[in-house]
């Protein structure tokens, strides 16, 4: 019989999560359970914008970037696309490397990714974040050290 183990990730949808009052109980809870925590950049100062909290809670880190799209984050009668429409800048990428860094050094694995997924927005800025985190040589891995840059 084979096996296969399931690995369950959490991206709270709600800001009240990691309330300060919050914060320690939920990030136990994950803990305990095996959870992985989904770290987020989303737009701040709405009812239920989820803070950029960086922590890890298993052996595997997670990053989701939905941009920062604060005229449409919570527009009602749009498209998905219309929603996560926003290319990140250089500087607010750049941003990320020391928290992308701490949540490496305390993982095993760490997954970045891109859900501002109007047009190539998504795509571009992977490759951007790819560029910015190879240019530091201390957040490249040994293994990606050898591969040939682009």
């Amino acid at each position: 019989m084979i096996y296969v183990r399931h690995r369950l990730a959490i991206e709270f949808r709600n800001g009240a999560w990691l309330d300060e009052s919050r914060r320690s109980d939920t990030f136990e809870f994950l803990r305990e359970n095996g959870f992985i925590y989904v770290c987020v950049d989303e737009p701040q100062g709405f009812k239920l914008s989820v803070p950029p909290v960086v922590e890890a809670t298993s052996d595997v880190g997670m990053v989701r970037f939905h941009g920062r799209n604060r005229d449409n984050w919570e527009k009602k009668g749009i498209s998905v696309a219309e929603r996560f429409r926003y290319l990140y800048s250089h500087d607010e990428l750049a941003e990320w490397l020391p928290k992308l860094a701490e949540l490496a050094s305390k993982t095993k694995e760490l997954h970045v990714m891109f859900n501002n997924c109007y047009r190539d927005f998504g795509v571009k800025n992977a490759q951007d974040m790819d560029k910015l985190i190879r240019s530091q040589p201390l957040l490249v891995p040994d293994h990606l050290k050898t591969q040939k840059k682009k």
